[in-house]
């Protein structure tokens, strides 16, 4: 009794949900259709991706990326200089060199980033 309480109660919350968003169709027919699967399949495809496209969402996962692997910047810019050598990715790259130092860490360096030879 109280499963199918809640089950009816998350359905009219997702359909109410999908009318004010505009997307009653073919969501409503969907959510009422198959009870709790509909729900699940509305919130997975629709709410879920709303709230991680958010501005405060993409911010929070930049944050959290930074502080698990903080050297993934710089391995995406030395290997975008050993695709690409322009003066503008050795600059990149410096810049990232010169953050490192302020940091107090030491990243390895490379051959490509002293002066050419000649």
């Amino acid at each position: 009794m109280q499963l199918g309480l809640i089950l009816v109660l998350v359905d009219v919350v997702c359909v109410v949900h999908a009318a004010k968003t505009g997307r009653f169709w073919p969501w409503g027919a969907v959510i009422l259709a198959v009870p709790g699967f509909g729900a699940l399949a509305y919130f997975l495809m629709e709410i879920i991706p709303e709230w991680l496209g958010s501005p405060q969402s993409q911010l929070a996962r930049q944050r959290v990326g930074k502080k698990l692997d903080p050297d993934k910047h710089y391995r995406m810019l030395t290997d975008q200089l050993e695709v690409t050598d322009t003066i503008a990715n050795r600059a990149a790259c410096r810049g990232m060199l010169g953050a490192w130092k302020i940091r107090g860490g030491a990243p390895p360096l490379r051959a490509y980033f002293s002066p050419p030879d000649g």
